[in-house]
């Protein structure tokens, strides 16, 4: 019975995967992958570095979190020494010394723990993984075959491009932009060498890793850890599972979804569009664990130790380039921490210690891994709301204020609905806050604010408020605990209320749908589908409220329940988001998209199957749209597919395209490409091929040409001197000799 839940967890996702016509075999190849090459190396070295045991399901999670920055370090070391095809023997590195060392030898076998995750929790967790995956299965899963055979298929162009930088992270170190040969890679670069080495080492074709196995086994890690990590930080089970609910299956308070607009979303949307993103939860949420336990000197039923300064300078590193936005709301917390001290005249070391550290890793990836590069990022404040918001001109002050007022009251209610518990918590135990509380409002409250105050032509400010956001998901998760613990609420009582929250939050959404309450519009009305649910679940609320505080006086068994009511209904009212959003938005609609039809997957795989990694290619498709005129340098999908770098193909997503995005006010992409003369050598290799300008390609090192025939058809002359070597529907290929 212990082991249901998981099982249940492994057997509907296994299932659902080969339904979605995944290969039995690639799904029992990538678990083998989990457990060997992460599972297995993590959990030992953790075990060795933390003092004191805690639970199974502790080891295991924070295990596997420990194997991902062995992993990154090991594989990159793999690549710059030309030793890939060793890769799949790195875990001997752990499991040998382990094995031969009698003191380690004893981290093989699982302890006598002193807790145990009970089955109530197991389930409970079980269901949010699963319902995330629900979720994931319908916005992303089916909607993208990894590689197009039945037809032309539309793919998100992020996805082109994050499978882009898994072939390149499979192939090459240090990393280059695939579209864009020569160009150094200035992003967090670690989730996608997490997903090469998943390929390289289990054999799974990357494009399945990237649209099929990667991302669940990524949720169900980070669900687990947001779980976990509630219950070590306040040893209370529930708060963790809370925490993870908030997190990972309630969404925003809208009738509808304003998940694809720059409001974003924390989940909806987000968890597939940017893998990254979940990836780096991975890291994030040790590295609060961890941090934790230093501000404490020690986890309340189960220390870490000193070790635990190995693994804050281990996570923190990491999480640089696991997600670039980490870090730093983290830098925030502690900050309010020093900041709180110095208010008492109480300042420690060891928050100024933790501070130091943290300051030094995001010194080191900006530094190092961004190279001082802003990525488009710069201070405009509530940016945000500006693609709703009509410009009116000579508009009186008091005006606009009273809109963007209106804008921001409509952003709390939408995205900080579920943080509802942190007010809870501040009123009953607004003497007891100590470093731990303080440390994770100052996060989720720097990841805040940076996303309304800073500005990215590509909405990336909200990244912000998703890293902090697990800080502000288990302060609100305690608040829940505070309150239930405070009126002594029986878990039924608590269990019904719950499932009314969530059955009024279905309700209201079905009514806002169906009676129009969410149309919006430009402007003030662009707000109106989140202020009308909001307003009628606060009517709900205040009768139900009314109605329990009168029950309350005649029975003494229903005291509090009118205030667990007030605060469930805030915290559920978003509990139909991922829904409606899978609803609407599977695979974000018609948003964002780029064609790829079966020819040029053919040939992009053709091309990989008889070239060598460090082939060059040249091609004409480099435009996302190719009409006279137009051109947004967005076109990913044959460094996706033939997994090799491209000398030009799509420019808007380097660190110079992003600049100029920002410098100019133009869409992402948009921007002519600024070497020209790089530009004029690619066209006319195609277009006006000579035996010179063909040599000049290939001292560049471009082996192949990628002809894609509906963008313009390559010059005669090219079969005569380079031979053509692949031809299917428009897209010919050539070798260069």
């Amino acid at each position: 019975m212990r082991w249901l839940p998981v099982l249940t967890v492994l057997v509907v996702t296994g299932a659902t995967l080969v339904a979605l016509d995944t290969p039995v075999v690639d799904v029992l190849r990538y678990l083998g992958y989990l457990g060997w090459a992460v599972l297995v190396p993590g959990t030992l070295v953790y075990r060795s570095l933390r003092r004191t045991p805690h639970s199974l399901v502790d080891d295991l999670a924070f295990g596997a979190a420990t194997g991902l920055p062995l992993e990154v370090v090991v594989s990159s070391l793999a690549s710059a020494t030309g030793t890939r095809g060793l890769l799949w023997l790195w875990p001997l590195l752990v499991a040998v010394p382990f094995a031969a060392v009698p003191r380690l030898r004893r981290h093989w076998r699982a302890t006598d723990y002193p807790h145990r995750a009970t089955l109530g929790w197991s389930w409970a967790v079980a269901a949010v993984v699963l319902a995330l995956f629900g979720y994931v299965a319908v916005a992303f899963l089916a909607p993208n075959q990894p590689v197009p055979t039945t037809g032309t298929r539309a793919y998100f162009i992020d996805q082109l491009y994050l499978l882009s930088l898994v072939a390149e992270a499979k192939h090459h170190f240090p990393l280059q932009s695939p579209q864009l040969a020569g160009e150094s890679l200035l992003y967090h670069w670690f989730s996608f060498t997490h997903l090469g080495t998943a390929s390289t080492i289990s054999g799974v074709d990357a494009p399945v890793v990237l649209f099929r196995l990667g991302l669940p086994a990524m949720c169900s890690g980070a669900i687990l850890l947001v779980a976990v990590a509630g219950w070590r930080i306040f040893a209370r089970p529930w708060v963790g599972f809370t925490a993870a609910a908030l997190t990972f299956a309630v969404g925003e308070v809208i009738a509808g979804s304003y998940a694809i607009t720059p409001l974003g979303g924390i989940t909806a949307y987000m968890i597939w569009a940017s893998q990254s993103m979940v990836y780096g939860l991975l890291y994030l949420i040790p590295l609060v664990v961890v941090i934790v336990d230093r501000l404490r000197g020690g986890l309340p039923d189960a220390p870490l130790g000193p070790a635990a300064w190995v693994l804050l300078v281990v996570f923190a590193s990491g999480s640089t380039g696991a997600k670039s936005t980490s870090v730093p709301v983290l830098l925030c917390g502690i900050a309010l921490v020093a900041l709180v001290e110095l208010v008492r005249r109480r300042p420690t070391r060891t928050t100024w210690l933790i501070a130091g550290i943290l300051l030094l890793a995001q010194v080191f990836g900006v530094a190092v891994l961004y190279r001082f590069e802003t990525l488009g990022l710069r201070i405009s404040p509530l940016e945000l709301f500006d693609w709703f918001l009509v410009p009116v001109r000579n508009r009186p002050l008091w005006k606009d204020i009273a809109v963007e007022g209106f804008a921001l009251g409509a952003y709390a209610i939408f995205m900080l609905s579920r943080l509802a518990g942190i007010p809870v918590l501040a009123w009953l135990r607004r003497r007891a806050w100590g470093p731990v509380e303080w440390f994770l409002l100052g996060g989720f409250t720097g990841g805040a604010l940076a996303t309304l105050l800073i500005g990215h032509p590509a909405w990336s400010q909200n990244y912000f408020i998703r890293s902090g956001w697990v800080c502000g998901a288990l302060l609100s998760a305690l608040g829940l605990a505070a309150l239930v613990e405070r009126y002594r609420l029986a878990p039924r009582t608590v269990a019904v209320v719950t499932v009314g929250s969530a059955a009024v939050a279905v309700g209201v959404a079905l009514i806002m749908w169906r009676t129009g309450g969410a149309a919006g519009g430009r402007s003030y009305r662009a707000f109106l589908p989140i202020y009308r649910p909001a307003l009628l679940i606060a009517v709900a609320g205040v009768l139900a409220c009314a109605a329990l505080l009168v029950a309350g006086r005649r029975h003494p068994r229903l005291r509090g329940v009118a205030a667990l009511t007030a605060l469930l209904l805030a915290l559920a009212a978003g509990v139909p988001g991922l829904a409606w959003d899978a609803y609407l938005n599977p695979n974000a609609r018609d948003y964002y998209h780029q064609q790829v039809s079966p020819d040029q997957a053919a040939a992009a795989r053709w091309v990989r199957a008889h070239s060598d990694p460090d082939d060059l290619l040249a091609t004409n498709a480099r435009c996302l749209v190719a009409a006279p005129g137009t051109c947004r340098g967005l076109s990913f999908w044959l460094s996706a597919y033939a997994e090799r770098r491209v000398l030009l193909e799509g420019w808007g997503y380097t660190a110079r395209g992003n600049a100029d995005s920002t410098a100019t006010g133009l869409p992402v992409g948009a921007t002519p490409f600024w070497d020209a003369d790089l530009s004029a050598a690619n066209d006319a290799a195609i277009y006006a091929p000579t035996p010179e300008n063909l040599a000049a390609l290939g001292r560049r090192g471009v082996r192949w040409i990628v002809v894609d025939r509906r963008i313009g058809r390559e010059s005669a002359r090219l079969s005569m001197l380079a031979p053509l070597r692949f031809e299917q529907g428009p897209i010919a290929v050539y070798q260069l000799s």
